[in-house]
């Protein structure tokens, strides 16, 4: 999938528009949440998200999914890693 297929797909399901981030290698983030979801391809790299304490890891074409407030963490690989990334606001009670 292209970066442009990508940001299509996401954009007709609601995400905003997407931003290019780039994580450096060592790049750690302890557990957090998210008030939003999250939908992500990896562009370049690898990057770690653990939930639960499962770690699955994302390489260059692979894409993520994570719903707003699941605890997680992240990490990016000995080369650090890049993704195109989607946000979409959850509805609030």
């Amino acid at each position: 999938m292209t970066s442009q297929e990508f940001e299509a797909s996401v954009l007709a399901k609601g995400y905003r528009s997407t931003q290019h981030i780039e994580r450096a290698a060592g790049f750690s983030m302890g557990e957090h949440q998210h008030p939003f979801d999250a939908c992500a391809l990896v562009t370049a790299g690898i990057f770690f998200i653990t939930v639960k304490g499962v770690q699955h890891s994302y390489t260059a074409g692979d894409i993520f999914e994570l719903a707003a407030g699941t605890l997680h963490s992240e990490s990016a690989g000995p080369a650090g890693a890049t993704y195109l990334a989607g946000r979409r606001q959850v509805a609030t009670a």
